[in-house]
């Protein structure tokens, strides 16, 4: 596997479960810039990342799930500005089940013909 970059991680993301279809269309996404996650074009934070060579982690700041991560890994060999997807593993605790919830799927970097959130006008 590749080694994860902040370079390539950043910019916009969508979330997509196992099996989940693509609407490039969709409003809801997640952007990664400087070890800060937000929802959409959301000025707030709704998570932090941090990457560890081959991964990287994401923390989610919910209430109903303090204990929400994410974790990331290339699934090829090189990792950039150009990588498309992304394995996208979640898991997180519900009180009185041992086990935590687990959630497979992937990012997908979102590339559209409509202005981005982050470009500047």
């Amino acid at each position: 596997m590749a080694t994860i970059t902040e370079s390539g991680l950043q910019g916009e993301w969508f979330y997509l479960e196992e099996e989940q279809p693509l609407d490039r269309t969709s409003a809801r996404f997640f952007i990664l810039r400087d070890g800060s996650v937000r929802a959409n074009a959301s000025a707030d934070v709704v998570g932090t990342y941090k990457i560890m060579g081959e991964a990287a982690v994401i923390r989610f700041s919910r209430s109903d799930h303090p204990d929400y991560v994410m974790t990331l890994h290339a699934a090829g060999e090189v990792f950039d500005e150009r990588t498309e997807t992304i394995h996208a593993n979640a898991a997180y605790r519900i009180e009185g089940v041992e086990e935590p919830v687990r959630y497979y799927g992937s990012f997908v970097r979102r590339i559209a013909d409509y202005t981005s959130t982050t470009d500047t006008i």
